[in-house]
């Protein structure tokens, strides 16, 4: 009798233990440019290997967005930048798929390229003067979502052309495409300062923050590369090249750190290239990364590019 008392607790003692243990669910968003007829926002799920899998076209409903380019999540909200018309849409995220988008953000600029949120606001760079200028805002983000464009706030403009962008805990790093950073505290938008070293870039084509280190995708004579420097005081010091020697001439768009891995996306060079894929590298010790290789939307539709990426971790 004792010992069947002791198997019913242990029985409710390892049942306990199933149903309290949580299955945690990362899913990528990845904005892509198609060949006619439309442009799609791709969402897979994001393995324990870091390869992208069962990916899928994310809009349940007509796509009303002619060029989605950036792409950023707050909450169980996903931001898509327009390149074409230079609006900002917000989407309902539900599992992967994204409903209910609507215009959110509209006349700040004639396209939208970089999105990143933080601390409830976006941030957003976007292109004007027909593109010859550039300019980074940040806006907050209201309960329901949308973002409460009246109380947007521009930094100032003598901070040069801004390029690429990240955000690291309370501060914004961005780059400008002559391969000069700064970096800004959040609570103090006035408060840039220059991190005043150049990293031999020959072009900044995408920036992340992870773990006191900051990646950057590079463009050599055609062909990506991946680059790396030590964050100290706000600076970068200690950069390394980390990848080169990519067979197919493309273009970064951009670069994300995700649960301990790299992703960049690339745009199309090569006219018998099709990189709908997005390259994956394992992070690892002092700035390094390993086990490089290309997954994701592998082509359904004859994707020529992907253009930004962003996570949701449930």
């Amino acid at each position: 009798m004792k010992k069947l008392k002791m198997f019913k607790i242990l029985s409710y003692f390892c049942i306990m233990i199933v149903v309290n243990h949580v299955y945690s669910l990362n899913i990528a968003f990845i904005a892509g440019q198609a060949q006619p007829p439309t442009d799609l926002v791709y969402s897979c799920i994001q393995e324990n290997d870091g390869t992208l899998d069962n990916c899928k076209n994310a809009f349940t409903e007509s796509n009303l967005i002619v060029e989605p380019w950036g792409i950023a999540i707050n909450n169980n909200f996903a931001y898509i930048s327009d390149k074409i018309t230079g609006e900002v849409y917000y989407c309902q995220i539900k599992g992967m798929s994204l409903n209910n988008c609507q215009v959110t953000l509209s006349g700040k600029a004639q396209s939208v390229q970089l999105l990143a949120t933080a601390n409830n606001n976006i941030y957003l760079v976007g292109l004007v003067n027909n593109g010859f200028e550039t300019y980074l805002s940040t806006c907050p983000i209201n309960q329901n979502g949308s973002i409460k464009q009246s109380n947007c706030y521009t930094f100032p403009s003598s901070l040069g052309a801004y390029g690429e962008m990240a955000i690291d805990g309370n501060i914004l790093y961005y780059g400008f495409k002559n391969q000069s950073f700064n970096s800004c505290l959040l609570a103090q938008t006035g408060n840039c300062k220059s991190t005043d070293f150049n990293p031999n870039l020959n072009n900044l084509y995408g920036l992340a923050i992870n773990n006191n280190y900051a990646y950057m995708s590079n463009l050599l004579n055609k062909y990506p590369q991946i680059k790396s420097c030590k964050i100290n005081n706000r600076l970068f010091v200690n950069c390394q090249t980390l990848v080169t020697g990519f067979e197919n001439q493309v273009v970064p768009t951009g670069i994300l750190s995700n649960s301990g891995y790299l992703y960049m996306t690339f745009d199309q060079e090569s006219q018998n290239f099709y990189p709908a894929e997005v390259l994956v590298c394992k992070e690892g010790e002092n700035g390094t990364i390993s086990n490089c290789k290309m997954t994701g939307i592998y082509n359904p539709v004859n994707i020529p590019w992907t253009t930004s990426i962003a996570f949701i971790n449930e």
